[in-house]
């Protein structure tokens, strides 16, 4: 079987707020009418796990979408879409620690659920429990829309001890029989485009992928998984009390580690253009009085 995990994070859509609101923000009050979308690589990366798994049942394999997110408050919709499109399970981690700037505690939190996603206490539905000992695919979005480090994925492969390949774009099953579990990966890479063959298990951080965006259920398909629900598991029963990233549910251990953030202000950069036609009858004038202009200070420096 194909076990796919896709791990996901939702965002306040920021690009909702107009330029008068961001004073508002500085009072830590959102909007009432912002709301929380999956990040644009992470959303690329459910739609590639998708399209996996349905080339993998055309070839007669049987195949398991999990997705995944560390969230403590993920809204409805973005739930009841994922089981519409196709996925069997939607779990959601809960923490109460701050995340934005801690791509160490989201990756152990998500390292934990892969390393636990076996376990009867998770998954009492489940009949082969050990039919796998993890995922063979963990994909992921290269970053997300809030705090963008970019490093979260690469401290998954990192601290389960299986490759990472970034910057992918594309991926396929493999039709050879000899290379049954490997896909073909397209990512780039500061020659061009890199095309190769990875045999499970790997982390797939996607960026700017052939499919950006995930599918649009139908309405029979929404009506078909309306009875779903998410798996809730709380953050603390994934990582270890004897990790430095230990969660406590008081709050107070995260007091301790780390030092607290304070809200100086937000303010909205101007950004204007302006537009000049450069002077001259021929070409070679408009050329010459542009480089006395521009770029001969530049060069000469």
């Amino acid at each position: 079987m194909l076990r796919l995990l896709a791990c996901f994070k939702t965002c306040w859509n920021l690009d909702d707020v107009t330029a008068e609101e961001w004073n508002r923000l500085e009072e830590g009050q959102l909007p009432s009418y912002m709301k929380k979308a999956i990040g644009a690589y992470d959303e690329s990366a459910l739609e590639l796990a998708l399209r996996l798994a349905e080339e993998a049942r055309a070839m007669g394999r049987e195949a398991e979408l999990t997705a995944l997110t560390v969230d403590e408050d993920m809204e409805d919709h973005a739930a009841k879409n994922l089981f519409a499109a196709g996925y069997a399970r939607v779990v959601q981690v809960t923490c109460s620690e701050d995340l934005r700037f801690r791509p160490d505690l989201t990756a152990d939190l998500l390292c934990g659920f892969t390393k636990h996603s076996q376990k009867e206490k998770f998954f009492n539905e489940e009949k082969n429990l050990n039919e796998k000992k993890s995922f063979d695919w963990i994909l992921t979005g290269q970053q997300a829309n809030v705090g963008d480090n970019g490093q979260t994925h690469l401290l998954m492969a990192e601290k389960l001890g299986i490759p990472c390949i970034l910057n992918v774009i594309d991926a396929s099953c493999l039709k050879d029989s000899c290379l049954e579990e490997g896909v073909r990966v397209v990512s780039l890479v500061d020659e061009g485009v890199l095309e190769q063959t990875v045999t499970p298990p790997a982390v797939l951080a996607v960026a700017n992928a052939a499919h950006p965006y995930l599918r649009v259920p139908t309405l029979r398909e929404r009506m078909a998984a309306s009875q779903k629900k998410v798996l809730v598991i709380a953050g603390e029963t994934l990582v270890s009390p004897d990790s430095p990233n230990s969660i406590d549910s008081s709050n107070a251990s995260a007091a301790k580690r780390l030092p607290q953030v304070v809200h100086r202000g937000l303010t909205v950069k101007k950004l204007r253009r302006e537009c000049r036609f450069v002077p001259g009858k021929s070409p070679e004038e408009k050329a010459r009085l542009l480089y006395d202009s521009c770029l001969a200070k530049v060069l000469k420096s």
